[in-house]
């Protein structure tokens, strides 16, 4: 596949059937943020009712919908925008919306249940088995040749690729019924010499676990398992994206829960044929001072194992419309030090009239009061994602493999398979720590021996099959660890000093060269420093360094982080001295005189009210109204006795904001540091201030007030229901000072 960095991608609700005017403005509203690929979500009105209540009301993959399909196309043409296709009306994917088993009864998936006289007997699952290559094809026949039939020629061009989305495969010993397919008998001939029926399926019951040889039999039957869809499911539909110039993307399910319950299958294997391997992170798995990502590896590991350029993530959906810019970033920042370099946006609801509304948890459009914001973001992240994922081999490798796979209870694990979780993170967290570039593996890579790591790290204790692949890798002088050793810090990328703050590094290869990704995770700004006998300059989408030089002294590198904050630094043979600023504080007195609030209401779509007000902030700079959502506009007098030319800086904005100098815009900050230059005349200079709030605050009043008595609610809201409220506040701090250049 030709080398494409795409940047910021939107998953696209078609949660009503849209108009050939809609699709223009929203289209042209997307492309106008900076997003470069659209990937058009049909959620027609059939799927999932009992959560989405409405949706599409034209036939998926009907007529109508290829129509307004067509306008999608043209318009994307225009604008430039890439258009990526979405292989289901809905998810998980591969069921053509429920419809491929009715037509095709013969691919109905197969589940073993055992009665309580012990006999076996076999029922249809009413989905398909993935597992067997005849499913994929008919999915195929029934989805990706229609697309074919109506844009073919544009495959390639404008449109790029398609999506598969946590399709139905998960092997799991659920309710006494174990998930079956005729092909795993000679598999598991073939890869372990044993019966399916008679050396592993009794260990594959409900209640056998703890049996000895429960977890070995556990493991192979996952293997078959993950072989048997790898071939038959991602192989299959990678070969026709091929054939046809596209690129297969997507991601499965569980990858977070891959070490501390297994049921995921083989996601490296699973993840080979992706030319542009995924996971998501729209369950809160990344935030701030909470998860650190590590699963997103799964994604960059196999695109390094594969020499592919690119890994995505699907973003943010049940995070809420609570979520601020500056935890936006932070996650992506998250992500894109674990090697994800396309982040997409989820969703951008066509509509959220009504009962619309509760297509999901959020929504990315121009109704929340983060869209301006969300620009100045994805203008960052477009930038920061134009790095190539699999051109780095990492020296130090882990075995992905989970201790106790397939517990009998996958919602509630026991306190091992937690405990097993927690060894391994700790073993990662020790790796982050040192800068060690790492990246994790697989028993069948292992086994292939196309390449070999440097030292390779597993948890547990291993099969003797298990043992006898790694066994290979010591004539090739890997070192191999069962836990963390401080002899892997050889492995390090840079030698930090020991007053360096802890951040997270990986080192990357841009259009200009190598370079390295820092990140600073924690709740406080930090400082960087690591040995180094060369100079190194920041890149930036932002062409002014001022307060972005990188520090040399004494052989040390110094970078300057602020919370949340991430820097691209590359060597370099200029010599940039730092520029020296006075730093002197600033009284400000902030007057509100307008807002546009944010309404959303039940049975209508959402919208801003603008009101003329004549308020000032409150003591501690935050705005009375404790329900506000939307912008806060404010203007405030700064008297300098002469020209000056600096920057103004803020301890803390809640939760952006755009500076306006002298009727000026400053530009829009969405992140720390909160920092915008500025040019003041001499004498008094009238700033202005429009503070961006998160849409929580009317999202919840209107789930409390509106949404919940009628019932209109569904499990990702009552989840969301238990977060913590970083978001509820707007306004800014009253902490600020003047940075002026030294002479």
């Amino acid at each position: 596949m030709k080398k494409t960095f795409l940047g910021t991608g939107i998953f696209w609700y078609w949660n009503a059937t849209p108009t050939p005017a809609g699709i223009r403005r929203q289209l042209a509203a997307i492309a106008e943020s900076g997003i470069s690929c659209v990937y058009v979500h049909p959620m027609p009105d059939n799927y999932c009712k009992k959560h989405y209540f409405v949706g599409m009301k034209c036939a998926y993959l009907g007529k109508k919908y290829f129509e307004l399909y067509r306008t999608v196309l043209n318009e994307c043409k225009k604008l430039g925008l890439t258009l990526m296709l979405y292989d289901e009306g809905g998810w998980p994917s591969g069921s053509v919306l429920n419809t491929l088993v009715k037509k095709f009864p013969e691919c109905c998936g197969t589940f073993l249940r055992r009665d309580e006289y012990g006999k076996i007997n076999s029922v249809s699952a009413d989905f398909p088995d993935q597992l067997a290559p005849q499913s994929t094809e008919h999915f195929i026949e029934m989805t990706h040749e229609l697309y074919k039939r109506e844009f073919g020629s544009e495959f390639g061009k404008t449109i790029k690729g398609i999506f598969t989305d946590e399709p139905f495969f998960r092997c799991a010993c659920d309710d006494d019924e174990v998930y079956f397919s005729p092909a795993m008998r000679d598999l598991a001939e073939e890869m372990f010499q044993c019966s399916f029926e008679d050396d592993l399926l009794p260990f594959l019951w409900k209640g056998t676990e703890n049996l000895d040889g429960a977890f070995e039999a556990r493991r192979k039957y996952m293997a078959i398992s993950s072989r048997l869809f790898a071939d038959n499911y991602c192989s299959v539909l990678s070969r026709w994206c091929e054939q046809n110039h596209l690129e297969f993307e997507g991601h499965f399910d569980h990858e977070d829960f891959f070490f501390r319950v297994g049921d995921c299958g083989d996601l490296l294997d699973f993840s080979a044929p992706f030319h542009v391997p995924g996971v998501d992170a729209i369950w809160r798995q990344i935030f701030p001072n909470e998860g650190n990502g590590y699963y997103a590896k799964f994604a960059s590991s196999a695109a390094i194992r594969m020499h592919r350029h690119q890994a995505l993530c699907e973003c943010f959906n049940v995070y809420g419309y609570g979520l601020t810019p500056p935890q936006m970033d932070h996650i992506a920042n998250s992500l894109f030090t674990r090697g994800i370099n396309r982040i997409i946006l989820m969703p951008y609801l066509y509509s959220d009239h009504g009962k619309h509304k509760i297509c999901c948890s959020t929504d990315f459009s121009p109704r929340i009061p983060q869209w301006k914001p969300l620009k100045k973001l994805i203008k960052k992240w477009n930038f920061i994602s134009n790095f190539d994922t699999g051109a780095l081999e990492a020296p130090v490798w882990v075995l992905a493999r989970c201790e106790y796979p397939l517990p009998d209870n996958r919602w509630q694990p026991s306190e091992k398979n937690l405990q097993a979780e927690a060894r391994l993170l700790e073993i990662l967290n020790h790796l982050d720590d040192e800068t060690i570039f790492w990246r994790f593996t697989n028993l069948t890579e292992l086994e292939e021996m196309k390449n070999v790591p440097k030292a390779l790290i597993y948890c547990g204790n291993l099969d003797d099959w298990e043992k006898a692949i790694l066994e290979k890798l010591y004539p090739h002088g890997v070192k191999i660890f069962n836990s963390w050793n401080d002899s892997l810090k050889e492995f390090s990328t840079v030698n930090v000093t020991v007053d360096s703050g802890k951040c997270r590094l990986i080192p990357c290869v841009r259009k200009n060269g190598e370079a390295l990704m820092i990140f600073n995770p924690q709740s406080k700004e930090q400082k960087f420093i690591f040995h180094s006998k060369d100079r190194y300059e920041n890149l930036s989408e932002d062409p002014d360094f001022e307060l972005s030089v990188v520090e040399y002294a004494d052989e040390k590198v110094s970078i300057s982080l602020a919370p949340g904050e991430l820097k691209i630094i590359q060597k370099s043979s200029l010599s940039r001295d730092q520029i020296k600023f006075r730093k002197l504080p600033v009284q400000l007195n902030w007057h509100v005189t307008k807002l546009k609030k944010m309404e959303m209401h039940a049975e209508t779509s959402t919208k801003f009210n603008e009101i003329q007000v004549d308020r000032n902030l409150l003591k501690n700079g935050i705005w009375e109204d404790e329900n506000f959502s939307g912008v806060l506009i404010m203007e405030s007098e700064f008297h300098v006795p002469e020209k000056t030319d600096g920057f103004l800086c803020f301890e803390n904005l809640f939760h952006s904001g755009e500076l306006f100098v002298n009727g000026k815009s400053c530009d829009v900050r969405a992140n720390a540091p909160w920092k915008f230059k500025i040019k003041l005349r001499q004498g008094s200079n009238k700033l202005t201030m429009h503070i961006f709030s998160a849409a929580g605050n009317e999202w919840r009043r209107c789930l409390r007030e509106e949404l919940a008595p009628r019932k209109w609610t569904n499990n990702y809201l009552q989840r969301l229901s238990k977060f913590s409220l970083e978001d509820s506040v707007t306004g800014i701090s009253l902490n600020a000072w003047l940075l002026i250049k030294c002479i």
